[in-house]
């Protein structure tokens, strides 16, 4: 595990992506994002088998920069915070929707896939979409289970508020495929 992860991508461009897509809350000088990206490579880059060295080459932070560029290049493709919106979900800590009603909004977006919604409390604290890796890249899979904790109705989607972490995506491999793991 990488405990200089900022370090070893400065010089890159994928940097300046993270640093953009990819924001630490609690702030933006190069020890907030060094902390937050070393504990989310060490939470889900270490175990992304197309980042392990033997793939990727023994070039220092080549698997990190893998898993990073993966992840970002996830997070594009599958614009969690778009695909609510043109379903006329926004980011709200009075509004109130229904689970299914985001499920539906991103299934909508995407086409057939696994969501699983994370709450804490009411709040939306994480989405998870059911993504398999192929060789030919990652392709949807609508048959990984994916659990969900939230309540039916009265679910919160306040990204950025205080009682909400926000939604950050991440890929993590699971037994049946990748998670892109929105938190």
């Amino acid at each position: 595990m990488y405990s200089d992860t900022a370090g070893r991508i400065r010089d890159l461009d994928i940097y300046r992506n993270m640093t953009t897509m990819w924001v630490s809350f609690k702030g933006g000088k190069d020890s907030d994002y060094n902390d937050f990206w070393s504990h989310e490579w060490g939470k889900h880059g270490t175990c992304y088998s197309p980042s392990d060295k033997k793939c990727v080459g023994n070039e220092n932070g080549a698997d990190l920069q893998k898993f990073f560029t993966d992840t970002l290049f996830l997070n594009s493709k599958y614009d969690i915070y778009a695909a609510l919106e043109s379903a006329d979900i926004f980011p709200s800590a009075t509004k109130s929707y229904k689970s299914e009603d985001i499920r539906s909004a991103l299934k909508s977006a995407f086409g057939e896939l696994s969501v699983g919604l994370i709450c804490k409390g009411p709040y939306i604290s994480e989405i998870r979409l059911g993504l398999l890796g192929t060789a030919a890249g990652v392709a949807k899979n609508g048959d990984i289970y994916i659990p969900s904790s939230c309540p039916r109705y009265g679910v919160l989607y306040a990204a950025g508020a205080e009682d909400s972490r926000g939604l950050d995506l991440v890929l993590q491999e699971g037994e049946s495929g990748f998670v892109a793991d929105i938190q």
